[in-house]
């Protein structure tokens, strides 16, 4: 176990020194968000089941697919750190869930759980390389996975934020990414 937490740390912290320098290769195509979304969901079944949480998101009905240009590998790892870490602070038994709203210019992605949230001191600082704020206690990670979010979503042109979810019935955390469309041309109709 030690050994398998070592990789990970050592892979994290590749991969977020290979954004911060620039050294990561970006391929830039047209990715389709609702496919990353159900295939993250897919990938987090498991780690779901053991955490006695379910994970909710429901492909929208359009008729065109929402796009971005991006690279999808990166656009995957970080939609999936960000469930995984939902699942992570969730409530035995309660619902992560996702959201996903667009308009012209940009496609928005909340990802909201219902743990203990983040003090408000420390919202901005969960970005941070190695902060774990106090809600963290007894749970595994290095707090380098939003980090590495936030530089993947920047590369992308896109913007990350976080805030505490302050509904009726409970609190949570919530991670929103907005990330530019890609606008392909509608195909037009001849008369």
């Amino acid at each position: 176990a030690e050994s398998t937490r070592m990789d990970r740390l050592l892979a994290e912290l590749l991969t977020l020194s290979r954004l911060e320098s620039g050294m990561t290769e970006y391929v830039a195509e047209e990715v389709d968000v609702d496919e990353i979304l159900v295939a993250v969901v897919s990938d987090a079944e498991p780690e779901a089941e053991r955490a006695d949480c379910t994970v909710d998101y429901r492909v929208a009905t359009e008729e065109l697919p929402l796009l971005v240009h991006g690279d999808a590998e990166m656009l995957h790892r970080v939609f999936n750190n960000l469930v995984r870490n939902a699942l992570s602070y969730a409530a035995e038994g309660h619902l992560v869930s996702l959201a996903r709203s667009c308009d012209e210019r940009n496609v928005v992605v909340k990802v909201e759980d219902r743990g203990p949230g983040v003090r408000p001191a420390d919202l901005e600082r969960v970005f941070e390389p190695f902060f774990r704020g106090a809600q963290a206690a007894g749970k595994t990670g290095h707090g380098l996975g939003l980090a590495i979010a936030r530089r993947i979503v920047e590369k992308h042109g896109g913007k990350i934020s976080v805030s505490n979810r302050e509904y009726t019935g409970g609190g949570g955390l919530c991670v929103s990414v907005e990330l530019p469309r890609a606008v392909s041309p509608i195909p037009t109709s001849r008369d």
